[in-house]
């Protein structure tokens, strides 16, 4: 009896791409079998971005400092947008050889670019085994450092929405809330920009996050959404600020 053994060429580690904060964002995951393909669509974190860099990392931890970069490229020249607006599609393609092209295209305009990784210094096999056993070591401080990063962005967010909301509402906004919702995002403000880093978890920046909308954004805010909550009237959603879809670049 001859037994046939099929022998199939994988991704020894996964692959992903920077986004905002320095999270790893797994695009083609470890172990997938190749030749493969896989697109994912990113926005823009920035008022008026008209260029995104997309870097390109291979490994198993949650943040990309902790990965390997294999390249880079910039994804430039589509028109400047608000924060958020900007469709960018990024495709991740290896062909039967190992070789990796990862192209970038912005939807509204059209603009591409695109990168190609021969990974000529791949890493051998003992290599590969210690990355994956450190990801599994480090797996819990990597989980609280990405919760921490995501409490912030969800925070930044929150106010980035609110400061939107008040310009869009303009003058139906009496200038004595205004001055009070401005008072209190610039409170946040100033903590971020001093004392967040000291944080070690996601609490501090929940609590402040609870404090804005339950106590000194969303009741003053209420009586110009028709007098629901967030997402309670006509347009009210976009106001609040929903999550947004796609991951920042």
């Amino acid at each position: 009896v001859t037994e046939e053994l099929l022998l199939l060429d994988v991704t020894p580690l996964t692959l992903g791409l920077e986004v905002t904060g320095g999270v790893m964002d797994k695009v083609i995951p470890r172990n997938t079998v190749v030749p493969a393909s896989a697109s994912k669509t990113y926005t823009n974190q920035e008022d008026g971005q008209a260029a995104v860099s997309n870097k390109v990392f291979e490994g198993e931890r949650q943040l990309t400092r902790d990965n390997r970069l294999l390249g880079q490229f910039e994804l430039s020249g589509f028109p400047p947008m608000p924060k958020g607006s900007a469709q960018i599609e990024v495709t991740f393609d290896i062909d039967a050889n190992g070789i990796l092209a990862v192209s970038a295209r912005e939807h509204t305009s059209g603009v591409n670019a695109k990168i190609t990784i021969t990974n000529s210094d791949k890493l051998n096999q003992d290599e590969i085994e210690r990355l994956v056993r450190e990801a599994e070591d480090y797996r819990r401080e990597d989980e609280k450092a990405l919760a921490k990063l995501q409490a912030r962005a969800a925070l930044e967010g929150y106010i980035y929405s609110i400061r939107k909301e008040l310009k869009e509402r303009g003058d139906e906004i009496e200038d004595a809330h205004r001055d009070e919702i401005d008072k209190a995002l610039e409170l946040v403000d100033d903590w971020l920009d001093s004392d967040a880093d000291e944080a070690s978890s996601p609490a501090p920046f929940e609590e402040r996050l609870a404090e804005l909308r339950d106590s000194s954004v969303e009741p003053l805010l209420r009586k110009y959404r028709g007098g629901a909550g967030p997402g309670g009237g006509e347009g009210d959603e976009d106001f609040y600020g929903t999550p947004e879809e796609h991951e920042e670049l």
